[in-house]
């Protein structure tokens, strides 16, 4: 009977490599790649790190809205206690990102601003909940891909959140508070908040009002 390897370093066995890389698709998901500046829903990015931390510990796969996907082997059916050690701490970390987010959301770091008269949701996070966010993914993502080599997803830091200063003279070509307040299809009154709460990027020259931000419009505009 061949020996089970005790080596939490890859290759592992063959069963044990197949049930590490059925996991693959509880990490190559948007709320774990994309730049927290970009995430367009805090309600599915909450859940999807509910679902992961309960995939990890059960082993049961499922959809945002609730449904089972699939059954697969949790880190407690692991006969390699190294891999199931390694599982755990990946779980424990993201279960960490999950109470970060519930604290940020707490403190008004990380906000939801849903437009008036609109179905639209705004959301807004500061620098530090940002950096925070993008730094704990990335850690878990390198976590599992030292566990599990074929996975090649990783998470590209926007350099305005890499803990430099934000550049507010550069970041696109500036329009008018008026035209950027009727590419939203919102008031100026409403595009003045968003700008004052550090939704919308904004400079002022020569007594007017240059909007930078046509990423953030993209976010704001109705499809």
């Amino acid at each position: 009977m061949p020996k089970k390897t005790t080596d939490v370093t890859p290759p592992f066995d063959r069963e044990d490599q197949e049930a590490l890389e059925r996991f693959i698709p509880c990490f190559d998901r948007g709320a774990f790649y994309t730049p927290f500046r970009m995430e367009s829903s805090m309600p599915d990015f909450h859940n999807t790190m509910k679902q992961t931390i309960g995939v990890i510990g059960n082993g049961i796969r499922r959809d945002l809205d609730g449904t089972v996907i699939e059954r697969i082997k949790s880190r407690h059916e692991f006969t390699n206690k190294n891999i199931a050690t390694a599982l755990a701490r990946i779980q424990r970390m993201v279960e960490d990102i999950r109470g970060r987010f519930e604290q940020f959301v707490k403190q008004s770091e990380i906000t939801d601003m849903p437009l008036k008269d609109s179905p639209i949701h705004v959301y807004s996070a500061t620098p530090r909940a940002r950096q925070t966010m993008d730094a704990l993914r990335r850690d878990v993502l390198d976590a599992f891909r030292a566990l599990v080599p074929s996975f090649t997803v990783t998470l590209d830091i926007d350099e305005r959140d890499s803990g430099e200063t934000e550049d507010f003279l550069n970041p696109s070509p500036p329009m008018s508070k008026r035209k950027a307040a009727a590419r939203c299809m919102i008031s100026t009154r409403e595009l003045s908040r968003l700008m004052t709460n550090g939704t919308i990027r904004f400079r002022e020259k020569n007594r007017q009002t240059f909007i930078f931000c046509d990423n953030d419009l993209d976010r704001i505009s109705p499809p």
